[in-house]
């Protein structure tokens, strides 16, 4: 017989309101919300019409303190994420946290630290990991050349746009399976305002992604080329060109399209969001650690990336910026 998860959710702004209630609220067999919190009354009262049974706390304090619980989920600002998780990891709560989990090296390492001392787990949730139309996703055994990609949005404000770029970033990274040895940011504000993001993996293969949040399309696709093939990923998202996503595989003169299982129009199971939610639960009734898409230190380099590319306050971003990985 499943055990109904006892979950409590810090953070009941836009995400949870229009991604996470419809994921949870499918699972009610497997998990309940009974706890809420959050800083905006407005959010609050939202947030208890869509869980009636949930008891509202003022502020995370209270709400680790008080209420009785399997896990607890982060879906705060990317400016709280950090503190919130080390919060509850002390409390000894196991702990889903929404992307990014860090805005800083410093403050991801500090949250590292506390996991690694921590007696309970956390999970780091990048929903890119979780598309099921990558789900088999490995790279043929011939050597890789190149990664190259490109993330196009309309409309969206250059300062906070580094928090949405993690996903190119980490999912480059994730399906090479290794981290960046070498990497530098670009930025520039003629024609429109770009980054790019220049790497090189041990092998000598590199990397080149392109970031525009103001642009012409709403576009997001990487293309790894090797020796002789040539794979290219549209990633599935409801705003974009190809709600749907795309993956063709060119192995020489050989051509396949995979298709992702699942109903085309369900964008929060296409974009990985229900996905990882469903393997976070059914991994939290074991007690073995985090799997590998899970694992807070994959994303160590994405970070120290994301970084590099967020304007500093007070200070006017210059034309170009230059920073190497960290040891």
């Amino acid at each position: 017989m499943t055990t109904v998860k006892q979950i409590g959710i810090l953070g009941c702004g836009g995400i949870m309101q229009t991604i996470y209630s419809p994921i949870l609220r499918s699972l009610t067999n497997q998990v309940r919300v009974t706890a809420l919190c959050d800083l905006n009354p407005q959010n609050l009262q939202i947030a208890s019409r869509l869980f009636p049974e949930a008891t509202v706390y003022d502020n995370a304090e209270h709400l680790i303190s008080s209420a009785e619980l399997d896990a607890v989920m982060i879906l705060t600002t990317e400016r709280a994420n950090a503190k919130m998780a080390e919060l509850a990891l002390r409390s000894g709560l196991t702990t889903y946290l929404e992307k990014p989990p860090a805005i800083s090296l410093s403050e991801f390492d500090a949250l590292l630290e506390t996991e690694l001392c921590a007696s309970v787990r956390l999970f780091s949730a990048f929903n890119r990991r979780h598309t099921p139309l990558l789900g088999n996703f490995k790279l043929p055994k011939s050597p890789l050349r190149q990664v190259r990609g490109r993330m196009e949005r309309l409309r969206r404000p250059v300062p906070s746009f580094p928090y949405t770029a993690i996903h190119l970033i980490d999912s480059a990274q994730f399906l090479v399976g290794e981290p960046l040895t070498e990497a530098r940011c670009l930025y520039a504000q003629d024609p429109r305002a770009q980054w790019t993001v220049q790497g090189v993996w041990s092998s000598g293969a590199t990397c080149t992604l392109d970031f525009v949040p103001d642009g012409l399309e709403h576009c997001e696709y990487l293309i790894f080329e090797g020796e002789d093939y040539s794979w290219e990923i549209e990633f599935p998202n409801c705003e974009g060109r190809l709600p749907e996503g795309k993956f063709v595989q060119h192995n020489g003169a050989d051509t396949k399209s995979i298709t992702a299982t699942g109903a085309a129009d369900d964008y929060l199971e296409q974009m990985g969001y229900a996905p990882s939610f469903r393997g976070f639960i059914k991994e939290l009734s074991s007690e073995n650690p985090p799997s590998e898409p899970y694992r807070l230190a994959a994303s160590r380099t994405t970070i120290s990336i994301m970084e590099t590319m967020i304007p500093r306050k007070n200070s006017p971003m210059a034309p170009i910026s230059t920073a190497c990985m960290p040891a």
